[in-house]
């Protein structure tokens, strides 16, 4: 299956180009088949790469943005579940494809589905250690759930506050320490 995938991206790469929508396809496919053989890391790179071009393509997909990035997050905390420390350098290079995203969707109707974006979004940028972006985030996905009378996005609301808190409380502690 890697095999295949891996010529489903050559050959796309090379008929469509390097940042074809086609190819963004091809790589997250080649992601899936490298982390069920348990090739994670080669599987990040993939995820990274599409989550890139899905961003930038041209009929925007929320739902296969948000199916990116979960990928990628995904592969992310396997990593940390089989003992590696959670790798924030690649959080931070994750945060330009994020603007990307984040730009197409505030142009979208604002409601519950880019509030979902919000906070995953605020998540990586909590993840990178930009807590001033993530508060933000969030307080952007708490303001559009809180729009919702669905009892669904209760648990997205939780979680955003307690994030949030998190934020909030890591750049007062940073504001609070004496500079170097």
């Amino acid at each position: 299956a890697i095999e295949r995938e891996q010529e489903n991206v050559a050959l796309f790469e090379v008929t469509c180009g390097e940042d074809s929508p086609l190819t963004a396809s091809a790589l997250r496919g080649l992601g899936e088949a490298l982390k069920r053989r348990g090739k994670t890391e080669e599987a990040i790179e993939s995820f990274a790469r599409s989550y890139n071009l899905e961003a930038q393509k041209d009929a925007f997909d929320l739902l296969s943005i948000m199916e990116v990035h979960n990928l990628l997050f995904g592969a992310q905390m396997e990593m940390v579940k089989h003992g590696r420390p959670l790798d924030r350098a690649s959080f931070r290079s994750y945060l330009p494809t994020v603007g990307i995203a984040l730009r197409r969707v505030r142009n979208m109707q604002q409601d519950a589905n880019a509030g979902a974006y919000y906070k995953v979004a605020g998540e990586f940028a909590a993840f990178a250690e930009d807590y001033a972006q993530a508060s933000g985030l969030l307080n952007e996905a708490l303001d559009l759930f809180n729009t919702e009378k669905d009892e669904k996005v209760d648990g997205l609301i939780k979680h955003c506050k307690e994030l949030k808190e998190f934020c909030d409380a890591s750049i007062a502690q940073s504001a609070a320490s004496p500079k170097k």
